[in-house]
Order: structure tokens, then C-alpha cells, then sequence
């Protein structure tokens, strides 16, 4: 493991910084965002990584909005609390996520943490981008 994943700590967005961080750098607006729950990684005082938890129905699924400029904020440990926040505080059974058909790098990344591509959503974005929707199911979740 690198020494900077290390010192990563998760801390909860109770003023909106991560939740604004997160929307302002994928270019959306945060006006989608109603009852939510965002978790920031954090190293050396600064935000590498941001996680919103919204479209959270309890017992049944929520949906993940993630960013980061970091490729060293994932630890199986941040990823197994995020599973475990998901799945067990909020008691779903699924988890969804959507990513623009072009980001080959975040699709690696989410198939690799377990999701499954379940469709095209074509012309969805704000710019009338193509997305893919993938989901988790807890069954299928390997970070227990």
C-alpha cells in the first residue's frame, strides 16, 4: 500500500463544502440534491475524494455521485465503509450509479468495486450525454 493512502481519514459534509466540491468539479448543478448524505476523503486537511449518498430509499436502494482528482483515495477500507454505510445504516439491497459512456476510467474503476452495466441511457445528461447505469447488489457486494 502507498504512503498516501495511509493517512486518508472519511469525514462527513455537514456545510455542503464536499457536496459542492463534488458537483462543481463534474460540471452539474447541485439543485438535484435533496435529502442526501456526503462523505469526503480527506489528506493532509484537503479533499481527495468526495461520495454523495442520495435517492436514498431506506430498505430498499440508493444512488452514489463519486469524485475524485486522486488516484491514491481508494483503500479497500474507505470502500468497505462506503459498502457498509450503504448497505447496512441504510439497509438497501441495491445501489445505483450512472457514468457518461466516454469516462472509461470510472467504468473500469466501478465494475472493479462489483457493479454491473444494466443499460444505456442515451441523451441524459445535462448536455444530452449518453450514461450508463450500473447497479450493486448487496449479494454481490465483496467488500464485507
Amino acid at each position: 500500500m502507498k504512503m498516501e493512502t495511509d493517512c486518508c481519514k472519511i469525514v462527513r459534509d455537514t456545510d455542503n463544502i464536499i457536496t459542492n466540491w463534488v458537483c462543481q468539479n463534474l460540471h452539474i448543478k447541485n439543485d438535484w440534491i435533496k435529502d442526501s448524505i456526503t462523505l469526503g476523503v480527506m489528506r493532509n486537511n484537503q479533499i481527495i475524494a468526495g461520495l454523495i449518498y442520495h435517492d436514498i430509499e431506506v430498505g430498499k436502494m440508493l444512488s452514489w455521485t463519486i469524485y475524485t482528482q486522486d488516484k491514491h483515495w481508494c483503500t479497500r477500507n474507505i470502500i468497505k465503509e462506503f459498502m457498509r454505510i450503504a448497505f447496512d445504516v441504510f439497509s438497501v439491497y441495491r445501489i445505483n450509479i450512472v457514468v457518461d459512456t466516454d469516462n472509461d476510467k470510472c467504468l473500469k474503476f466501478v465494475q472493479r468495486l462489483g457493479f454491473t452495466k444494466e443499460g444505456c441511457l442515451r441523451e441524459f445528461g445535462d448536455q444530452r450525454q449518453n450514461r450508463y447505469i450500473l447497479g450493486l447488489l448487496k449479494a454481490e457486494n465483496k467488500y464485507k
